[in-house]
């Protein structure tokens, strides 16, 4: 994503997602019931595993659904890293 570009909340533009994204979306969003916190971890999760984040409240309100940049990609695969290397210490 580049600096230039306007970043747009793509939970307010579900016609705008990719498939992938809308699949991940809708599991979570079945019969409209509030997620607590660890289903939006793992949407989170779920979500950064393609490419894209988003940010949510205290209240487990979620907002601004957007590609993640390229600090962000790198920082999730080094997580992604440390997580496999641990888990194959332990």
């Amino acid at each position: 994503m580049s600096a230039d570009t306007e970043e747009i909340d793509l939970f307010e533009e579900y016609e705008k997602m990719p498939i992938e994204l809308k699949a991940i979306i809708d599991k979570y969003n079945r019969n409209g019931d509030e997620l607590d916190y660890i289903e939006l971890e793992s949407m989170l999760l779920e979500t950064e595993s393609i490419g894209y984040t988003f940010e949510y409240s205290l209240d487990a309100v979620v907002y601004e659904l957007r590609e993640m940049t390229d600090e962000e990609l790198k920082l999730f695969a080094e997580k992604k890293l440390f997580v496999l290397v641990e888990g194959k210490r332990g």
